[in-house]
């Protein structure tokens, strides 16, 4: 199979939503996914407790502190302090896949 080719293919499987294409290079294969707009959490990315992960504090609060993935999965540490933008080191206590959402500690 040389080249790349595009489109919908009775050897691959068929995907559900109509903004999704294929292409093929060699044997690799490459999904793209266009999601609609508000839409913008990626269900296959799954976190695990006890992963240690870099994440952007988006916001702070006197709880804690929200912030996101480099998936673009939001999360709260509680208790900690850091600027808006700053990168931290977390380590992750809960995530609950249907939100999409995690709770984690600081590191460090």
């Amino acid at each position: 199979m040389g080249g790349v080719t595009s489109g919908r293919s009775p050897a691959l499987p068929r995907p559900r939503d109509e903004r999704a294409t294929w292409g093929c290079v060699g044997a690799a294969v490459r999904l793209t996914l266009r999601y609609r707009e508000g839409v913008s959490r990626m269900t296959g990315t799954l976190l695990t407790p006890g992963d240690e992960i870099d994440v952007v504090v988006t916001s702070t609060k006197p709880f804690g502190l929200f912030v996101e993935s480099d998936a673009g999965l939001s999360g709260l540490v509680r208790g900690g302090s850091a600027a808006v933008g700053a990168t931290l080191r977390v380590r992750v206590v809960e995530f609950d896949a249907d939100e999409s959402r995690f709770s984690a500690m600081l590191l460090g």
